[in-house]
């Protein structure tokens, strides 16, 4: 709809200059958006080698052709005017050449909401590809959201300099950033990331300890069960699969609800990425459970399961879904055998 109402504006303000002209202001203008969606052009452009997934990378070119098409129409409007002056007499000629050189020595714009919109798209954005960066499965991922955030911090450190100059140090200038940045991005390529600069992913990676914690309810090995829990991912990787430890405990209640089981269990997962047998985030699971204890003060045995789940972000966290099939075992009275069925929630932390 925006794109859509901008073009129809577009269309009526180039009809209105083919009946008036350009004015000294409007090509002034003209001059400043153009640079603007110029640089917005080489910011998405950098964004999109730095992308992989396809419904992103589908929306991003959309996003470069649209910014192209109005790099185009504002150049257009440029060799217009340029083509009207030549055509003027030459007092108008004198005054039209005099007003485009002032123009062309004026000094840069001060900072306008436009810089205070960019800076809070680019400060989403960063927060936006910091949670990327949490569940990313593999380090060529990681590596390529890291040079993302790279890229939107040095932006938005030089959009902060031209907003609050008395605040913080002067920015080096944009052409030096811009240079450095791409040289950044060409060493890290160049490497395969093996001996990355101090900002890689192996570096914040380092600074952090993922895990997440969750709680979730259902049926377990045909009781009536409540469970809570910690994942851990392990650096080890299957395939398209990562590789995760989850250890948990809870409480379980027998059929006919004379007895209550207090079970821990210890599990590993293959967490496999979006289209990998289905279309969002999914997991096989299997592992042991042992009863600690009873309502009948004592401690059963050993158990196993098997299961599979899916998860999506909600309500603040990941929720997720399980199905599967479990064996609850005291030692002294008959096993519970039968479907697992769990829903529940889990929170990825970090320090």
């Amino acid at each position: 709809m925006i794109k859509r109402a901008f073009l129809i504006a577009l269309a009526i303000f180039t009809l209105t200059q083919f009946a008036f002209g350009y004015t000294p202001e409007e090509i002034k203008g003209f001059q400043t958006r153009l640079s603007t969606i110029r640089a917005e052009i080489n910011t998405l452009k950098i964004r999109l080698t730095g992308t992989t997934d396809s419904a992103a990378r589908q929306d991003i070119t959309e996003d470069i052709q649209f910014y192209e098409l109005m790099a185009s129409d504002l150049e257009r409007k440029l060799k217009e005017s340029d083509g009207a002056a030549a055509t003027t007499t030459p007092s108008t000629t004198s005054t039209t050449t005099t007003t485009l050189a002032s123009v062309k020595k004026a000094p840069a714009l001060a900072p306008t909401n436009k810089d205070k919109l960019r800076l809070a798209a680019l400060t989403k954005e960063i927060a936006s590809l910091n949670k990327r960066f949490d569940r990313a499965r593999s380090k060529t991922e990681q590596n390529n959201i890291a040079k993302q955030i790279l890229g939107y911090k040095a932006e938005a450190a030089a959009i902060k300099n031209r907003l609050y100059p008395k605040k913080v140090v002067p920015a080096r200038p944009a052409a030096t950033m811009e240079a450095e940045r791409i040289s950044r991005i060409i060493s890290l390529e160049a490497e395969d990331f093996v001996t990355a600069p101090q900002e890689t992913a192996e570096n914040i990676e380092r600074q952090k300890f993922r895990h997440s914690v969750g709680i979730g309810g259902g049926f377990f090995g045909g009781t009536t069960s409540f469970f809570g829990g910690a994942r851990f991912p392990l650096k080890v990787v299957f395939g398209p699969a990562l590789m995760s430890i989850r250890v948990g405990a809870g409480l379980a209640q027998s059929r006919d609800a004379g007895t209550r089981y207090y079970p821990a269990t210890f599990d590993f997962l293959f967490c496999f990425p979006p289209g990998w047998l289905t279309g969002t985030d999914n997991y096989i699971g299997f592992g042991l459970n042992y009863v600690v204890s009873t309502t009948l003060g004592k401690a059963g045995t050993v158990g196993g399961e098997i299961f599979y789940g899916v998860e999506s972000e909600g309500f603040g966290g990941i929720v997720f879904g399980e199905v599967g099939y479990s064996i609850l075992r005291t030692g002294f009275s008959p096993s519970h055998k039968g479907g697992t069925v769990l829903v529940g929630m889990r929170k990825v932390l970090g320090y």
